[in-house]
């Protein structure tokens, strides 16, 4: 195939799915297992500091650490002369949800509530198993927190298999303490929790926030944060105030806001305490409805309906390839590729190379719509997708000032 190259004379690039604030995604080919791989090139610019390199070679290595059904698996991490890092992961047959909201849109369609609560309480079990992470060697808890959950990091595959992808990347701009540099966040805005924005330190409770706005956005497909101006969504995010008056607008069920109620609380004191719990009440729910169908097999076949004609392209695409022999590494504006055809280096640079050796059934793949984005002015969806505001505004009235106020 056209313009592909060589990764440490193992890992083949094929093609690019979709380039944002981190880098590049390519399609890529592990020669030596024979498999389909996603490869991210972390844009340089990221890491031109010191403390920035140092800060995401640590996270890459604890994402590495994470061997969980509803993670995407990083198998490798290289650092080549000229000093790309790539991070190897694996590939998922699918497309994001952020993708799928905008397909459901186009189609004046909402994802069915089974589907919705299915989606949300796979994430948790993602979330459940990274917060309560321990290091295999200290045993100490690696106090890991994704920083960026929103629609574009969750990934289904065509079998109904969720993931969730980019665990902690998000926080290779934040400095230590957590608290935003220069405007600089992690995660997108929309999606972000008050104490993010407040920069309070983070923790487990903060993804079960952005989790919560994700949630709402399933069952509504409408964002709940929503503006044309960056500062009116921090504001909005700061003030936030879910209740009963303002999710009785839509229709969902009372129990279902109850749980929404609860994940979108202002305060962390006051939201789910772990995934785990807010696991339950969802599961609680879902029994309730009585489902005949396995509800993994109900997403494949939502998804598989919805993206029929991409996913044929792509299958065609990845059937005809065939492994080249080594092409010349094609020259790129972007200025994140070395020049020479087969990318060398410091491979596997803190030995995670063989800590995953069991088959992975399901593959995936990155869409090209959802491009990550890390800084104030690249927070907001883009204009050409369209999304609802909220008819009432999901913020405390003017005339309170309590910061700490619980809704009812």
């Amino acid at each position: 195939m056209k313009d592909t190259w060589i990764i440490e004379g193992k890992y083949e690039v094929i093609s690019k799915i979709k380039q944002g604030g981190f880098g590049i995604v390519y399609y890529g080919f592990d020669r030596k297992f024979e498999k389909p791989i996603a490869i991210k090139a972390i844009e340089p610019s990221l890491l031109q500091e010191a403390k920035y390199i140092d800060m995401f070679l640590k996270e890459a290595k604890n994402a590495a650490k994470l061997n969980h059904n509803n993670i995407v698996h990083v198998y490798d991490l290289i650092k080549t002369n000229d000093g790309q890092f790539y991070i190897i992961m694996e590939y998922i047959d699918g497309v994001d949800l952020r993708r799928i909201l905008n397909k459901c849109k186009s189609r004046g369609i909402n994802l069915p509530l089974e589907l919705c609560l299915y989606l949300m309480k796979e994430v948790c079990k993602a979330l459940e198993y990274a917060h309560n992470k321990k290091d295999l060697i200290s045993n100490e808890p690696l106090k890991l927190v994704h920083q960026d959950i929103s629609p574009s990091n969750i990934m289904v595959s065509v079998g109904g298999t969720v993931k969730l992808i980019d665990f902690g990347i998000a926080k290779i701009k934040f400095q230590n303490n957590g608290a935003p540099q220069n405007m600089v966040l992690a995660g997108k805005l929309p999606y972000m929790a008050p104490d993010q924005l407040n920069g309070s330190s983070v923790d487990n409770r903060t993804d079960i926030f952005s989790l919560g706005v994700v949630f709402f956005e399933l069952l509504t497909n409408s964002m709940l944060f929503h503006h044309d101006d960056d500062e009116k969504i921090i504001e909005a995010v700061k003030k936030v105030r879910i209740d009963n008056k303002f999710l009785s607008q839509y229709n969902i069920p009372d129990e279902i806001q109850r749980i929404l109620i609860k994940t979108l609380q202002k305060n962390p004191v006051d939201r789910y305490q772990g995934a785990n719990n807010l696991y339950i009440d969802l599961v609680e729910y879902l029994m309730s409805l009585n489902q005949s169908v396995e509800l993994s097999v109900r997403l494949g076949d939502f998804v598989r309906e919805l993206f029929e004609d991409e996913l044929n392209n792509v299958k065609n695409r990845t059937d005809n390839f065939s492994p080249s022999n080594g092409k010349q590494r094609p020259t790129t504006s972007s200025g994140i590729h070395s020049k020479t055809g087969t990318a060398t280096g410091n491979s596997d640079i803190f030995g995670v190379r063989d800590l995953f050796k069991t088959d992975i059934d399901q593959q995936s793949k990155m869409p090209e719509e959802s491009t990550p984005q890390h800084s104030l002015e690249d927070q907001i969806p883009d204009s050409g997708q369209e999304h609802e505001s909220p008819p009432v505004s999901p913020v405390e009235p003017a005339d309170e000032d309590g910061d700490d106020e619980k809704s009812t």
